[in-house]
């Protein structure tokens, strides 16, 4: 038996203590706190006041209050018992502390705290910060931002008052922005009396305060509640309905007018290939059929839709296989805090009708939301008759919708809430000139859980099920109906030091089947995936690392991953940077439709492969942020139109190698009162496998889009301009064979107005393609003419 000298065990006893004593930390926790330090080192200290101030703050917004307050060197330290709330609490304080938004005395950042006891932390035993964490936080997010779109309105509203106080004589000391309002001071009191009617006209109804001194005074101008509504709805409608165009790198078809067949492509890709992946409150809307369609984008309607973002370039290791090009989310309407109720109805050209009825409530501990929406327009001929040949009527094709929303979510603790939704639209149209009809039904149901685990830890679980029935009444009838069941389980845990690591798993079972001639055989898989992310900075360094892994069934699993980067350069310049891979397996109904003699099913169809590269420039200063972004993406096995080389049916086939590469450059902020948004893209997108690497079907290689709005009083008025260069695409002659033909570059303007009437009510204006032009985004098919619409909304509650 071996035997050591004493003193090596009393060594090894103390080192076992020491540890022992140090890795207690780790098994106390930590909790999600708000922390407030200087924003100019070496003056506005911390102190007990400021302390106070805040906790007083806290109470007056109805927010839980801090399990702990305390004063830690240069730093106010408040944590809370969840994540909610340390979040509202961070706003609450943000607000109250630093009343000029433009030069805040403080930084108010969360964090978490160890909940060791004192006498660990005075030992300085600290929790092991275990690194790199995800939020999903590096790559590129546009979305409806309504906090931006009222810091617009306010710099509209400056720029507007500096504008006509000068040019009426009325001189001021100084205008300028304190927190979410405009204060103008004066050091005459006869200029301040000379400058409120010159307010009032421009602002509107919106709430004017006046201090008056010997000395001078001053004029704060804040927007009235109905105008921030007003200023919301609209950031809401024209994002809605104008943002999948307007966004740098997007490119919409149509093969007619509304609700008739329409693809995205972001990038150059989409379409046939499904490089956009399209997500209803997280649920993917994966057509199974042949239609080439990512979600049937035009059969939802902007009424039960709350929020829209779109995320450009290949995220497939973040969101899941099919976002090669980039994703459009939808969120769909819910219930708030607050009791609203709102009516609207809209009337335009085309005998263009539109009404809709939103309510929700809190009712105890339980969220209530109910809305419904019916839509219908005469339309327009979707055909030009002398570029159809099938076609001889030139009569229109109409669109109905009717869309139903609605959501309970109880909350059984604190952190802890159960929700069910439910979506519905439904669809009728005509096409081809009123030759022919068919229906697109889709629905949501939803149950989901939301759960704070622990302090660092919040989960989210779903089981939803998806379905789209395509009913076809044609010359080739078909149904199909494809089911999506859907069980997804997200993880999100705080590391500490400004990291988070994210993981789950997303089990899906697709399935598609109909009945008719020129149908689809009945058949389905499982499509499984793991996830696991980390996001967070280090040393200024922002990083994002995620991987995920794809398993459908009749193919081998695959992985894909996504790595980004971002570094503040100081000054408001940053530089941002991404590598990703993709991996998409093609439809069922790519795989097994067949209607002889024109189509011919290919179950040999491989799946699409890709990898992309971006890098990309910014600069943010007060409300401007310009950007320049390089990229890449390869693709290996594309999807497209072919003909079989032996029944000379077409089918869906591999193109070996398509690649598209560009630079996006985009601008927006506020000038004089103006808001602006512009974008320009210039990409090619191409097929590599044939000589001269000809351009990809109907896509453009250079777009560009312009949007400005300018409030006068309380009316905001805007314009967008969209602009298109020419784009390849194909006819086809009677006996279906290829004919290649250009589309010609166009330009269209739209207009927009809203204002407000009464608290209660407010009005909207729109005129679609001003100087009535005359394009197409897919031949022989055409798009709306000039058009004008004018609504009316009435919110008898929550004005």
């Amino acid at each position: 038996m071996n035997r050591y000298p004493l003193w090596k065990y009393l060594i090894m006893a103390v080192v076992l203590v020491v540890g022992f004593v140090y890795a207690l930390p780790n098994f106390f926790g930590e909790a999600p706190a708000v922390q407030v330090s200087s924003a100019h080192p070496g003056r506005d200290l911390p102190n007990e006041a400021l302390l106070a101030k805040g906790l007083q703050a806290l109470k007056a917004a109805g927010l839980e209050s801090p399990v702990r307050s305390f004063i830690s060197g240069p730093t106010l330290n408040y944590s809370f018992a969840s994540t909610e709330v340390q979040l509202k609490a961070r706003d609450v304080l943000a607000h109250a502390l630093n009343p000029n938004r433009d030069d805040p005395n403080y930084v108010v950042a969360v964090n978490l705290l160890s909940l060791s006891p004192a006498w660990l932390t005075a030992l300085h035993a600290m929790p092991m910060y275990l690194g790199l964490d995800l939020r999903g936080g590096v790559h590129f997010l546009l979305q409806v931002d309504m906090q931006a779109a009222i810091q617009k309105k306010l710099d509209s509203i400056a720029g507007e008052l500096k504008t006509s106080l000068r040019d009426k004589d009325v001189r001021y000391s100084e205008l300028h922005r304190v927190g979410d309002e405009v204060q103008i001071d004066f050091r005459d009191p006869e200029m301040l009396k000379a400058a409120q009617p010159i307010v009032k006209e421009i602002v509107g109804d919106s709430i004017v305060t006046n201090a008056t001194s010997p000395a001078g005074g001053s004029i704060r101008i804040k927007l009235s509640p109905q105008t921030i509504q007003q200023t919301e709805d609209y950031a809401i409608k024209q994002n809605i309905t104008t943002l999948l165009q307007q966004i740098a790198g997007v490119q919409l078809t149509s093969n007619g007018g509304p609700g008739h067949t329409s693809t995205i492509y972001v990038r150059g890709f989409g379409s046939t290939d499904l490089g956009v992946l399209v997500l209803l409150d997280g649920v993917p809307l994966m057509p199974q059929d042949a239609s080439g369609s990512a979600g049937y984008l035009e059969n939802l309607t902007t009424d039960q839709i709350q929020r829209i973002e779109v995320i450009r370039g290949n995220v497939s290791a973040i969101y899941g296989a099919g976002a090669i090009g980039g994703v459009v989310i939808f969120t769909t309407r819910e219930g708030g805090k607050k009791p609203q109720a709102s009516v609207s109805a809209t009337a335009g050209s085309r005998n263009t009708a539109t009404l809709s009825a939103n309510a929700s409530e809190q009712v105890g501990k339980t969220a209530l939301h109910a809305g419904i929406s019916r839509y219908t327009t005469q339309g327009i001929p979707s055909i030009y008759p002398a570029q159809g040949f099938f076609v001889r009527s030139n009569a229109a094709d109409g669109y109905r919708n009717t869309t139903t929303n609605a959501s309970i979510v109880q909350e059984l603790v604190a952190g802890q809430s159960l929700g069910l939704r439910v979506f519905r639209s439904d669809g009728q149209y005509t096409y081809d000139n009123a030759a022919d009809a068919g229906e697109n039904k889709q629905a949501l149901e939803q149950l989901f859980s939301d759960n704070q685990l622990a302090s660092i830890w919040a989960s989210h679980l779903s089981v939803s099920r998806q379905i789209t029935n395509n009913l076809n009444f044609g010359s080739y009838p078909s149904t199909s109906r494809t089911r999506i069941q859907q069980v997804l389980w997200r993880n999100v845990v705080q590391l500490g030091s400004g990291w988070t690591a994210t993981g789950g798993v997303d089990l899906q079972h697709q399935s598609i089947d109909a009945t008719g001639s020129g149908s689809f055989p009945s058949k389905s898989r499982n499509a499984n995936a793991e996830f696991a992310g980390l996001n967070g900075a280090v040393a200024g360094n922002e990083i994002q690392f995620d991987v995920r892994h794809d398993r459908f069934d009749g193919y081998s699993g695959q992985n894909t991953g996504y790595l980004g980067y971002g570094r503040e350069l100081g000054g408001g310049f940053k530089a941002i940077a991404s590598y990703s891979t993709a991996f998409n397996v093609p439809p069922l109904g790519y795989l097994y439709y067949s209607a002889q003699p024109y189509w011919e099913a290919n179950p040999n169809l491989k799946p699409e492969k890709a990898h992309s590269a971006e890098a990309g420039f910014q600069w943010a200063g007060g409300s401007t942020v310009l950007r320049a972004t390089l990229f890449q993406t390869k693709m290996r096995d594309q999807w497209s139109y072919g003909t079989d080389s032996v029944t000379g049916a077409m089918q869906f086939q591999n193109i070996a190698r398509a690649r598209t590469r560009g630079l996006e450059l985009t601008g927006s902020g506020a000038w004089n009162g103006w808001a602006y948004d512009a974008n320009l893209t210039l990409q090619q997108p191409v097929d590599l496998t044939q000589a001269g690497n000809p351009t990809l079907p109907r896509r453009a290689r250079s777009l560009a889009n312009v949007a400005i709005n300018h409030a006068f009083g309380n009316v905001l008025i805007g314009t967008q301009v969209h602009y298109s260069g020419p784009r390849p695409d194909a006819a086809y002659d009677a006996s279906f064979k290829r004919i290649p033909v250009t589309l010609g570059s166009y330009t269209t303007v739209d207009l927009t107005a809203s204002g407000v009437i009464t608290p209660q009510w407010a009005w909207s204006a729109r005129v679609q393609n001003l100087f009535d032009k005359k394009y197409q985004t897919a031949y022989s098919y055409n798009r709306e003419p000039f058009g004008v619409f004018f609504g009316l909304t009435w919110q008898p509650l929550g004005s």
